[in-house]
């Protein structure tokens, strides 16, 4: 595949809470093209598929405007100035839940759609306990609960998250997990 050649500098502007980047781009044919995405430069995100001692995921249970219904959805958010991302799927799971981690794996990131500036980080965490009370931003209203794999799994095929990837990544594990209760 021919690459497309950059021209010039990113410009953006900000859109409400969000921030639009224009980029310019030469094609193969020579034809220059203008592209908007979504979101700063580099940016990177982080959630965490947090499993209790009995391998229940806790969930955060947000209404989301996008779809303009409440999702299930994982701890997770974006990574502070240099935060390295396990870093930052301990801190959301902390925030938004108040449960921490005991070990936490890596399961691999994504970029979650073509226009969207953001990297997202994807952890699996187990033995994950309660241990404080969660402590939300002012837009968070966050109902936390517990689900059981197939719950989550369902949710994935159903829209019923906005973590589908998150459940392709785990999803070996996930099963494993479901037939022996250990990994």
């Amino acid at each position: 595949m021919v690459q497309w050649k950059r021209i010039g500098e990113a410009t953006s502007q900000k859109v409400g809470w969000r921030t639009i980047v224009r980029k310019r781009y030469q094609f193969p044919d020579g034809s220059e093209h203008d592209f908007d995405t979504i979101g700063p430069e580099g940016y990177e995100a982080a959630a965490i598929i947090a499993l209790t001692p009995d391998n229940r995921l806790v969930i955060s249970e947000q209404y989301r405007p996008g779809p303009d219904k409440s999702m299930l959805e994982l701890p997770g958010g974006f990574l502070d100035e240099n935060e390295p991302p396990e870093k930052a799927a301990r801190r959301e799971l902390m925030e938004e839940t108040g449960y921490e981690a005991g070990r936490v794996d890596y399961l691999g990131f994504i970029y979650p759609e073509a226009y969207l500036e953001m990297k997202s980080h994807y952890f699996i965490g187990y033995d994950c306990k309660e241990v404080a009370e969660p402590q939300y931003e002012s837009t968070e209203y966050i109902e936390v609960k517990t689900i059981t794999i197939d719950e989550f799994l369902e949710a994935a095929r159903s829209g019923g998250t906005t973590n589908v990837a998150a459940a392709f990544l785990a999803y070996d594990i996930l099963m494993k997990l479901k037939e022996k209760r250990v990994v």
